[in-house]
């Protein structure tokens, strides 16, 4: 039996993808799952947030371009962990990846992206 989830603890991501089987699987997979809140199907970038169980730390954001660039943008400060700088605005480049600690408050509904293609 599949537990139904609410809106709210749902996954949101944004699934990338190309031609083929393999994605195509996958994306009904996370969409039959009930688990996820697919926010967006690109193939040049995703996003994904790890909500911790309780006591277990901050949320993550885990922003991957494959090509072109991720503009992520917060209206709270988060931290790069990879860096360690804290803003509102970060940016991967072409086949790299962003890990965000996030402020537990953040309402994941205000994370703004946008992805261009080299």
């Amino acid at each position: 039996r599949v537990k139904t989830l609410t809106e709210e603890k749902k996954i949101p991501v944004i699934l990338d993808g190309d031609p083929g089987h393999d994605d195509a699987i996958a994306w009904t997979i996370a969409h039959s799952s009930g688990r996820f809140r697919i926010l967006s199907l690109t193939p040049e970038a995703f996003l994904y947030l790890r909500t911790p169980e309780d006591g277990e730390g901050d949320p993550v954001l885990v922003a991957a371009s494959r090509q072109g660039t991720l503009r992520v943008s917060l209206p709270m400060a988060a931290q790069n962990l990879l860096t360690g700088r804290a803003g509102h605005r970060f940016t991967a480049g072409e086949n790299s990846v962003l890990y965000l600690r996030l402020p537990s408050a953040l309402d994941p509904d205000e994370i703004r992206f946008d992805s261009t293609s080299g």
